[in-house]
């Protein structure tokens, strides 16, 4: 991923990766806000955005929080056949997603108190 910030709450990122095994590569927008980080398609309106997500931090007491992680995928006409495969692939990948956070945090978490 390369970052290119516009400010110290916006600014437009590139990224390469692989979705179900195929490469793919995408510029998004993105915002930084007190909660967390909302990002969208880049170099469209933002009503036309196919590809939407981000994440709220929500604090529940002095050493635990809540991340609520969403995404929002418009599919072109074509997958219409693939929508529940394209879902359960989506859904399994934010669940590791979510899963590698929380080891992250967890380790950053005792590697602070240790020190």
């Amino acid at each position: 991923m390369t970052v290119h910030p516009r400010g110290d709450r916006e600014g437009s990122y590139d990224v390469r990766g692989r979705f179900a095994g195929v490469p793919w590569h995408g510029r998004f927008d993105y915002e930084l806000n007190p909660a967390g980080f909302h990002s969208r398609d880049a170099d469209v309106p933002r009503e036309d955005a196919t590809v939407e997500g981000g994440f709220v931090v929500a604090p529940l007491g002095a050493d635990q929080c809540t991340v609520i992680h969403y995404e929002q995928y418009v599919l072109a006409r074509w997958l219409a056949p693939l929508r529940l495969l394209v879902k359960a692939y989506l859904h399994r990948s934010m669940r590791r997603e979510l899963r590698d956070l929380r080891r992250l945090v967890v380790s950053s978490s005792a590697s602070l108190r240790s020190a």
